[in-house]
């Protein structure tokens, strides 16, 4: 149960609070060992043998309710699928209209949702660290052990936080055991301490262990250094080739 409940612990604590951590995750730890256990019913009912299951909040909400309705009828099925259909359509309406909003604001989709607002800890906002990175843009991937809930948290702060500075990025997140598949397209890797001692990485490239995954603020300065090593990397680059 940690993937789901760790991430909607995050986002209770930030949005209610410690009591809003205890409330959340009681009542999606109900609703996975329920809906798993309603699943694993259904599924042996009909004979089918298996031996594992994914006990998490998505596969106990999601699929419990898709095999009770097949065993009613068959199109259900189709039903579920035009439901998807007519989300997607309603959802890209959404989307359009958010992404004009944005754009009109002069803001990110992201800061336009409110992720990479300014917290306490970022208020005093130092821009002379940045000038020379704000020249190129940076290629950052966050990397956790299964490029699920942290790295993909850290991906919208840290993009948050440089987005504030004016420094170009392309963010991007995996697992561990897929880094080296995104190196190519990569300059720098942020991941925790414990994992970053794992990872190899050719001349160029740049890996940084942090200690709060959750916070760009406390180690800002150290990225926006390797941020303009990398810049100065990529000039001398395009020196060299002219």
């Amino acid at each position: 149960m940690f993937f789901s409940n760790a991430t909607i612990g995050v986002f209770a604590n930030k949005f209610g609070g410690w009591k809003a951590v205890i409330v959340c995750c009681f009542l999606f730890g109900l609703i996975e060992v329920f809906g798993s256990a309603w699943a694993i019913h259904l599924i042996t009912a009909y004979g089918a043998k298996f031996n594992a299951w994914m006990g998490m909040a998505d596969w106990a909400l999601v699929f419990p309710v898709l095999f009770q309705g097949l065993t009613f009828s068959k199109l259900f099925f189709w039903v579920v699928v035009a439901l998807c259909i007519v989300y997607m359509v309603v959802a890209s309406k959404r989307l359009r209209a958010d992404e004009a909003q944005a754009n009109a604001q002069g803001l990110t989709l992201d800061q336009f949702y409110g992720y990479g607002v300014a917290e306490d800890e970022e208020e005093a906002v130092s821009t002379s660290p940045a000038t020379n990175a704000a020249q190129k843009t940076v290629r950052i991937l966050v990397v956790c052990g299964n490029g699920q809930g942290s790295s993909m948290m850290m991906k919208m702060k840290i993009k948050g936080y440089l987005d504030k500075r004016g420094i170009p990025n392309i963010m991007d997140s995996c697992a561990i055991s897929d880094y080296k598949s995104k190196l190519a397209n990569t300059d720098i890797i942020v991941s925790s301490r414990h994992l970053a001692g794992e990872m190899e990485v050719p001349e160029g490239k740049h890996v940084l262990g942090v200690q709060n995954m959750l916070n760009p603020a406390s180690f800002g300065e150290e990225l926006i250094a390797l941020i303009n090593t990398v810049s100065q990397g990529k000039d001398s680059k395009e020196s060299k080739d002219a």
